[in-house]
């Protein structure tokens, strides 16, 4: 176990390290192209190079994280679970009126795309959003997560890494105004968000024994959040709060997602027979 804790610190210190960096260099960038920089760019890495110098460092390769695909209905359920909880979200806001189908939706800078090419732009898109993706959950899900669970359990790795999550996008949220305005209310929802949603990749990782259904989920996510739902509905001022990754509607969802992967836990090998890989 001591190994453990002492690769775990080695990545804390490393990510703060090379996270640093990337902000400062954020920092120095105008706000309005921050979050599309190359510092944002290395700052979505750092978790990836944190987890691979330590890796390194203590055992000279980069083993034991994850690299399998694992099986396929893992990864699916990785994929749809954020569709799912878009069409409720921004299905519940085109029904009760709060929001209006924008009529000129743009995806991937096309225009209204329909039938086939809709399919293509959504494929390229979550290929697109995996790159960014890939950077992050190399560290979260590929590293971190088995570790803290070999020293813990499902609730106790959750929670450490969803605050570690948000802590680490707070910088982002305020120097790049990441998410929006409303610095407040997107903190909280963020953090509530992260740590939700970090059961059922915590859940996912660990049964699976793959850091590409974290990679699925999260480029899932961003793409069909950010960059389809966020397009469809017009956006008013009684959406600010309810829509957006950051918005009330995934904190809301993500709260019932922890609760289901919470209740199966007991499907998931124990910590103490359970095999880093």
């Amino acid at each position: 176990m001591g190994k453990i804790k002492s690769e775990i610190g080695i990545f804390f210190i490393l990510l703060f390290i090379l996270s640093g960096i990337s902000y400062f260099l954020i920092s120095e960038t105008e706000t309005s192209k921050a979050e599309d920089s190359i510092a944002a760019f290395l700052l979505v890495y750092s978790p990836f190079l944190a987890a691979i110098i330590t890796r390194l460092i203590c055992e000279r390769n980069i083993k034991k994280l994850g690299w399998k695909f694992g099986k396929a209905k893992y990864l699916l359920l990785a994929f749809i679970i954020p569709i799912t909880y878009g069409i409720i979200i921004y299905g519940f806001a085109w029904l009760t009126k709060i929001g209006s189908v924008n009529e000129q939706i743009t995806i991937m800078g096309t225009d209204s795309p329909s039938g086939f090419a809709l399919i293509v732009l959504f494929l390229i898109g979550i290929i697109a959003r995996s790159i960014g993706a890939f950077g992050e959950e190399v560290g979260w899900r590929g590293f971190l997560t088995p570790r803290l669970y070999k020293l813990s359990n499902l609730t106790t790795t959750s929670i450490i890494i969803g605050l570690v999550w948000t802590i680490w996008h707070l910088p982002l949220m305020i120097l790049a105004n990441y998410g929006g305005d409303f610095l407040i209310l997107k903190v909280l929802f963020s953090c509530i968000s992260l740590i939700s949603l970090s059961f059922m990749l915590t859940w996912l990782r660990i049964k699976s024994a793959s850091l590409w259904v974290g990679v699925i989920y999260h480029a899932s996510h961003n793409f069909l959040i950010q960059g389809f739902f966020d397009q469809l509905l017009t956006e008013k001022s009684s959406t600010v709060n309810l829509l957006g990754e950051m918005g009330a509607g995934v904190s809301i969802c993500s709260i019932v997602i922890a609760i289901i992967f919470w209740r199966l836990r007991k499907k998931l090998l124990q910590p103490a027979s359970y095999i880093i890989n």
